[in-house]
């Protein structure tokens, strides 16, 4: 006959909530481990939110690892179990230590598009938004190279930084989203005061990339914020310079409607 722990493993795999609080009622362990898993892990792993939710608030061990070394918080991030993770995260949690596969869960949740997950990171658990993932970029660069604006927007409301610059090629947040034509985070990214006219290891700026595009849409954004037309590449070319070479009449003309000079 199974014993309380293992009774408590089967009402959580059968997502039988009264069963898990009777057996709780009852004496049972309630982080009693089968088979590499505690009832709250096995919940999670299970996707399921209620039980997880009785088993903390009966006083679990939220920071026990699963046999794979994963933590609840990290199953919480993965799956979007938003109701769980901002207990545990109150609960303690250390929303700056890496997850099992190296990454910051900041980097984490942007990387997978999570807003619910990053708003508790932010607001709940107060997390560094300006770390750095395995790949160099922090979570604002990932984001805007993305296209997604509205996690933008979160990330710099909490303090990220709208200058970080990737060592590999000197590229900010904005010369990365001009580079993928993500119209909506350059407006975002200027209304949050960002460097329009930094270059990067190929002298050149955001301007230059929505160009290279032949993206006249960020182009125009970035003109009526002061990108400078007249800063050359690496090679010594202006916007204008090459437009003219490339007989591009439509952007020669919108060159000459602005008239600032670098200074």
């Amino acid at each position: 006959m199974a014993n309380n722990g293992q009774q408590l493993h089967s009402a959580v795999r059968n997502k039988d909530k009264e069963s898990i609080e009777r057996l709780l009622d009852s004496g049972a362990d309630v982080n009693c481990m089968v088979y590499g898993w505690t009832p709250l892990q096995l919940s999670l792993q299970r996707g399921y939110e209620e039980g997880a939710v009785v088993l903390i608030d009966r006083g679990c061990d939220v920071h026990l690892h699963d046999k794979n070394s994963v933590s609840p918080f990290e199953e919480c991030l993965r799956k979007n179990l938003i109701k769980v993770l901002t207990k545990i995260v109150n609960k303690g949690e250390d929303v700056n230590a890496v997850l099992s596969n190296g990454e910051p869960p900041v980097c984490e949740a942007v990387k997978n598009a999570s807003k619910d997950v990053l708003s508790v990171l932010i607001k709940v658990g107060k997390c560094n938004v300006n770390t750095v993932g395995s790949k160099g970029e922090s979570p604002l660069f990932t984001a805007a190279k993305s296209g997604y604006s509205d996690i933008c927007r979160l990330l710099l409301d909490a303090g990220a930084d709208p200058d970080f610059i990737l060592p590999a090629n000197q590229h900010t947040p904005l010369i990365t989203a001009a580079s993928n034509d993500n119209d909506d985070v350059i407006k975002v990214l200027l209304k949050h005061g960002c460097n329009v006219n930094y270059c990067d290891v190929m002298g050149k700026s955001a301007l230059w990339h929505a160009y290279s595009n032949s993206n006249t849409d960020s182009m125009k954004l970035l003109l009526r914020a002061g990108s400078d037309k007249n800063i050359p590449n690496a090679e010594g070319q202006t916007l204008l310079d090459d437009a003219k070479d490339a007989e591009d009449d439509d952007v020669i003309e919108l060159l000459t409607k602005f008239t600032q000079s670098w200074t």
